[in-house]
């Protein structure tokens, strides 16, 4: 990647800084897609278009969820909201709303985020924004899924590859493969996983997204691990984790800290698997992400089992358990309530490593991504 692929041209107006910003965002360039927002917003104000103004507001609310920094991502987009509510663009205003629930999402407040969610869906379908019905299909399918409705998610990702389809969006289209993929392998359907996986990769690839291709790429390897290859499992996870430091996600880092984790444990390198899973935790408590300290709690439980320490294996599923009651993750719940009473060793966990955050963004969880289209 080089910096031209961002560069304004001369003489750039609002639309262009707009294309830039969005091409910025698609490389994982954070910090200089929220500039070109930034000045895209400015030039909207100026000329008085009210439209592009708060299309560059949302895309800055973006850029900071990206970053972690939530209150000021719910700040812009709702800021967005109410410019777009007072000028009549009702399009905006659905995905202003469509974007504080991936915030909130984000922040794992799931009842919320699912109101949200449905809310935007409501308002896409009154007008007829089939990119935005598919980006809130996918994200409603997250949440679905995080409260163990698992049928519900698959018949949402798969409206949400139709609405994108119709609407020519390859990134909404991609996320819903993978989204798939995942809700395969919590399933344990890792061959099926697998299809939808490479099917996402190939749609990333052409379009030169390098955010979702991280995310893919992760759980792709995560189903090479559950499937037993180590080997294919070791090498897709090294390219996993450099295409995440290339896009600075924080969230996937954990997911890369876990599977590394996952992945030593298997192989019986017990000192790695615990400096791996302590990583992923202290990254996971410091950027405030209960749900990653819950999955990372359960590998760990496994470890102890696997060392013999089986009163430590239920206290720390006991914690994790904890953790995914508070959030409303039922499947979780009772996949930990399976390990702790049947004994369940690492090789038969059930279901697979969980879920995340559809971003459009939402991204947070094991495998699922929020939907965050660039334009959502």
């Amino acid at each position: 990647m080089t910096g031209t692929a961002t560069r304004p041209r001369a003489g750039a107006g609002g639309a262009s800084l707009q294309a830039d910003a969005l091409r910025a965002e698609r490389l994982g360039h954070w910090e200089r897609a929220a500039e070109l927002f930034a000045r895209a917003f400015r030039a909207g104000v100026l000329r008085g278009a009210a439209e592009q103004a708060v299309d560059a507001l949302r895309g800055q609310a973006r850029i900071r969820l990206q970053q972690a920094r939530h209150d000021e991502a719910e700040e812009l987009a709702e800021l967005s909201r109410q410019i777009a509510r007072a000028h009549g663009l009702g399009r905006a205003v659905a995905r202003a709303t469509n974007v504080i629930a991936l915030v909130r999402y984000a922040v794992q407040d799931f009842a919320s985020a699912q109101a949200l969610h449905e809310a935007a869906l409501d308002l896409a379908v009154d007008e007829g924004d089939d990119e935005l019905i598919g980006m809130a299909c996918l994200n409603l399918g997250v949440v679905s899924s995080l409260r163990g409705d698992l049928r519900g998610a698959r018949v949402r990702f798969l409206e949400s590859i139709g609405s994108s389809v119709r609407s020519g969006d390859k990134r909404g289209e991609l996320m819903a493969y993978n989204n798939l993929g995942a809700l395969a392998g919590l399933l344990q359907e890792w061959l099926e996983a697998q299809v939808y996986l490479d099917r996402g990769i190939e749609i990333a690839e052409r379009i030169g997204d390098s955010a979702q291709l991280a995310r893919l790429s992760l759980n792709r390897a995560e189903a090479l691990l559950q499937l037993g290859d180590h080997g294919r499992a070791r090498d897709a996870l090294a390219v996993a984790q450099q295409q995440v430091a290339a896009v600075s996600d924080g969230l996937a880092e954990v997911d890369v800290l876990r599977l590394w984790g996952m992945l030593a444990r298997e192989q019986g390198d017990a000192e790695d698997a615990r400096a791996r899973f302590r990583r992923a935790l202290e990254l996971s408590e410091a950027a405030g992400l209960p749900y990653k300290r819950a999955e990372t709690l359960r590998e760990w439980a496994l470890l102890h089992r696997v060392n013999g320490d089986e009163p430590r294996a239920q206290g720390t599923l006991a914690e994790a358990r904890a953790i995914f009651a508070g959030l409303g993750s039922t499947h979780e719940v009772a996949r930990v309530d399976v390990l702790a009473a049947v004994g369940t060793t690492p090789q038969k966990l059930p279901g697979g490593t969980g879920w995340p955050a559809a971003n459009a963004h939402l991204r947070p969880g094991g495998g699922l991504a929020a939907a965050r289209s660039v334009s959502a």
